[in-house]
């Protein structure tokens, strides 16, 4: 399956750069003979990819088309175009930008949409008249409701209000991402805050979504029920929010306790705003609103404080966790002065395997993929090892750090109980960028002096299968792969990006 997912992703990049040499010179002929001779199901599959990465423009004055575009496959070839319009997936997105005749297109081949509001350039250019025209809303697949702040969201809601009537019968994925701007053209009606309007909210929670498999939150955070019980995808971010709110525990509660399928979470903090200390749930078992819960993604930048991240993870059973997913960023932080980020991803490191489950001896012990996203924040060598000594099952692990992180597995890790079943490891290598960091010698590279000895012996990493490296350092050893080469052999998978 990986091998296949491989060739189908190198084959959808040669599309995209085919189609773009073909969009660029005019040419109808199709040039790519590679997908000459692929069956139609697969150049299928290849074409969704292509459209999954459809990027939708926000709200101007004029209409600007999407550079992946069912019409730009069309023009390709005689072939790719019978298959285009054969197909209705290809044909699902659509925005309230559209030009009425593209919309009426799009309406008779695709009979299920995802539908885009999208942020407008102000007051006036909301577009909300598309939504009359627009597929019935009982028809709509996915919704991505995203506003400049309330005043704008309020021209939607109440366009909406005499068109639903009833459940959304096919609504699958529904996005609700708020701003927090100012419009300068008007006097605000209406607070800027991550909780709507009373009268807006009581809407929003009368909407019945019983396909709703996945619901996506930026800025906004429900205080009332919402009808959507079969969810089973979660994604909450909060940034750059106002002094004026406070993150209410009991809140994060309630709104896992109307969704009890959800098994995987998203959770991204990038806020100095915490939650108020004064707030206490209704039930001591605070784990009891995710009984289904085993894949968490934690991201946390900037300035979020980590008793926000201590509060936070209470309403986490760590334990039932099979995957875990870490992505740390510096955001505004001041990193450049020595010593800083090693500071920062230590204290956010500390909070999470230290604090995360208190009085709990293994609160990770279930995980088995874990990943760790931290580009442009060195890690210690302690703090390494609080991690994967934290993690005794896992078996793959994707890293990506910068090239400063004092990364250097140790026997004392080994002896610790860390990676000892260990099946894949991933790890790819970042340059970073710093005012007191010249270019450094290649002595300094993670990679150099990391103790991978320890992993080609067999008495502790019997189980591993493939050591991949992604080496975006242009300094690098060729002596260093050619000694990773020699201590794994052909379970070693080296690309030079």
């Amino acid at each position: 399956m990986k091998d296949t997912k491989k060739t189908l992703s190198k084959l959808s990049k040669s599309l995209d750069e085919t189609l773009q040499a073909v969009t660029k010179a005019t040419i109808k002929d199709c040039q790519a003979a590679d997908f000459a001779c692929l069956p139609d199901d697969v150049l299928v599959h290849i074409f969704e990819m292509y459209i999954d990465d459809c990027v939708m423009q926000d709200y101007g004055l004029f209409y600007i088309p999407p550079e992946n575009s069912p019409q730009v496959l069309s023009s390709v070839c005689k072939r790719f175009r019978e298959i285009v319009h054969h197909i209705p997936n290809l044909w699902r997105h659509i925005s309230l930008l559209y030009p009425k005749e593209l919309l009426r297109l799009h309406k008779e081949r695709c009979a299920n949409p995802s539908v885009h509001i999208l942020p407008a350039r102000d007051i006036l250019h909301t577009r909300v008249e598309t939504l009359d025209v627009i597929h019935p809303y009982k028809q709509w697949r996915e919704l991505h409701l995203h506003f400049v702040n309330e005043d704008h969201a309020h021209h939607y809601f109440e366009r909406l209000k005499p068109l639903v009537k009833g459940p959304f019968h096919s609504l699958e994925y529904l996005s609700i991402s708020n701003n927090l701007s100012e419009d300068t053209e008007i006097e605000g009606e209406y607070d800027t805050s991550i909780y709507l309007d009373e009268e807006h909210m009581s809407f929003v929670s009368s909407w019945q979504m019983p396909k709703l498999t996945h619901l996506e939150l930026r800025n906004s955070m429900p205080f009332m029920p919402l009808q959507c019980g079969n969810v089973t995808r979660l994604s909450i971010r909060l940034s750059d929010l106002y002094e004026d709110d406070c993150l209410e525990l009991s809140d994060f509660q309630d709104l896992f306790g109307w969704m009890p399928k959800i098994e995987s979470l998203l959770i991204h903090f990038d806020t100095d705003v915490t939650f108020n200390t004064e707030d206490t749930p209704q039930t001591s078992d605070l784990t009891a609103s995710l009984p289904r819960l085993t894949h968490l993604d934690l991201g946390i930048e900037g300035d979020t404080p980590d008793d926000t991240i201590i509060h936070f993870m209470t309403l986490i059973d760590t334990r039932r966790l099979t995957r875990l997913a870490l992505k740390l960023r510096s955001g505004n932080l001041n990193t450049h002065s020595e010593g800083q980020g090693e500071a920062v991803f230590e204290m956010w490191v500390d909070t999470l395997f230290l604090k995360a489950s208190p009085g709990d001896s293994a609160p990770f012990t279930r995980v088995e993929e874990f990943t760790l996203d931290a580009v442009d924040l060195p890690g210690s060598s302690p703090s390494f090892e609080l991690i994967f000594t934290s993690l005794p099952n896992v078996r793959d692990i994707s890293l990506k750090i910068p090239r400063n992180s004092n990364f250097r597995i140790t026997r004392q890790w080994m002896e610790g109980g860390a990676f000892q079943h260990l099946r894949s490891l991933h790890v790819e290598v970042f340059m970073v960028k710093n005012s007191w960091e010249h270019e450094s010698p290649v002595g300094c590279h993670p990679l150099l002096y990391s103790g991978f000895d320890v992993l080609s012996n067999g008495c502790y990493c019997g189980d591993l299968e493939e050591m991949e490296v992604r080496n975006r350092v242009p300094c690098f050893s060729a002596k260093e792969k050619a000694r990773l080469q020699n201590l794994f052999g052909e379970r070693l998978h080296w690309v030079d990006c």
